[in-house]
């Protein structure tokens, strides 16, 4: 899903516009740059989820965790019964 498809499922750039109260210029520039400011994820994804959609949260470059065994974490469940 990009910043379009967002923006197009919640009504399209008017839509968005009057919901977080932006002019319709900056929704547009959003649109085109492929993601949205931090601050307004709450607001997205509430409408989104009132609409029966999601998108993910990359699109407001929120950093996605790492995987555990990444970090140097283990998981507990094969790690029981091992010998110390």
């Amino acid at each position: 899903m990009t910043t379009g498809d967002v923006i197009d499922a919640l009504g399209g750039t008017a839509a968005v516009a009057r919901l977080l109260g932006r002019s319709m210029t900056v929704v547009s520039n959003w649109k085109a740059g492929g993601c949205f400011p931090s601050n307004t994820y709450v607001v997205f994804q509430g409408a989104l989820a009132q609409a029966g959609r999601s998108a993910p949260d990359s699109l407001w470059r929120m950093v996605e965790p790492a995987p555990a065994a990444r970090l140097g974490f283990t998981d507990a469940a094969t790690d029981s019964g091992k010998a110390a």
